[in-house]
């Protein structure tokens, strides 16, 4: 019997099974405290938290997925409160359970908890009296741009007391870039999907093949990474394994990998992000453009 360990193969599926459950735990657990981060639950976070549910129901059997759901399902006289009751009740429950045991949890927390609290694409003081409280209590989120970004954005917009329209599109837009567009933005549950990534490669044209090094990285819809290497290849290009400052460009998939290192960005992602920070290279090219990339080089 052949073992598959490609990305997304069963056999890494296996190797990796543990730790992709309990960073499933972290995040879920951090989405559920994202919702409750105003205090509150928001009539327009009931249909992102059902989304959330049916996800982790479907894909996890989690059984806090299916309580809620049926909780979600039954006519409350004080609807909202009996649900943020119930929220409250889990959050502590799984915390106790499965607690923050090292930067991976504490970081997979962090990335559900921003999906919660932008998965209505509102932003309330509250929720941004909790994102500095939650970066105050594990610091090392802030070893990411991205959520130095978010904080910028929140300090900018409780300067003056008021968060405008246009303020609170900005936060969302610097969350999306670490964990993906909101249930607000697509009508989809957050959990398994790429960052929005600020800088990437819109215009194909922009990009050359010939001689220049790529990464791939994500499950890509376009084909298996072998293909996708191949076709590069065939078009002049190197490919390689492994991110370094010698990358030209870095190619992710439009659907992040079961085996990435965090929920929302794998080890390639994050350390493209370092190295552009300080050489502005890799570019990025995400894998829609790829595709147009590839299929307008076949057609000259």
């Amino acid at each position: 019997m052949v073992s598959d360990f490609s990305v997304g193969g069963p056999d890494l599926g296996r190797i990796h099974a543990k730790s992709n459950k309990r960073k499933a735990n972290q995040y879920f657990t951090g989405f559920l405290d994202g919702i409750l981060a105003s205090k509150s639950i928001e009539h327009l976070e009931v249909d992102p938290l059902r989304a959330e549910c049916h996800g982790f129901a479907k894909l996890f059997n989690d059984d806090d997925a299916v309580e809620i759901l049926a909780d979600l399902d039954t006519s409350f006289s004080d609807f909202h409160g009996e649900i943020r009751d119930v929220l409250d009740c889990i959050v502590d429950q799984r915390s106790a359970d499965c607690p923050v045991e090292n930067e991976k949890d504490s970081i997979n927390r962090f990335y559900g908890f921003l999906a919660g609290i932008a998965c209505d694409g509102r932003i309330l003081p509250r929720e941004i009296e909790e994102i500095f409280h939650f970066t105050s209590e594990y610091e090392n989120v802030l070893n990411d741009q991205r959520v130095l970004n978010v904080l910028s954005a929140c300090e900018k917009a409780i300067a003056d007391g008021v968060i405008t329209a246009e303020e609170e599109v900005d936060i969302c837009y610097w969350i999306s870039c670490v964990v993906g567009d909101s249930y607000a933005d697509t009508g989809l549950a957050g959990w398994g999907g790429p960052p929005v990534l600020d800088g990437a490669i819109s215009d194909p044209s922009e990009v050359i093949f010939d001689g220049r090094l790529f990464v791939l990285t994500g499950a890509f819809l376009i084909g298996p990474r072998k293909t996708i290497a191949q076709d590069l290849k065939a078009r002049g290009a190197l490919v390689s394994n492994h991110i370094s400052r010698k990358t030209d460009y870095l190619a992710v998939a439009n659907e992040a990998s079961r085996d990435w290192r965090q929920s929302h960005a794998g080890t390639k992602l994050l350390k493209a992000y370092d190295i552009r920070a300080k050489h502005s290279r890799p570019d990025i090219v995400q894998e829609h453009t790829l595709k147009l990339c590839i299929d307008a080089v076949c057609t000259d």
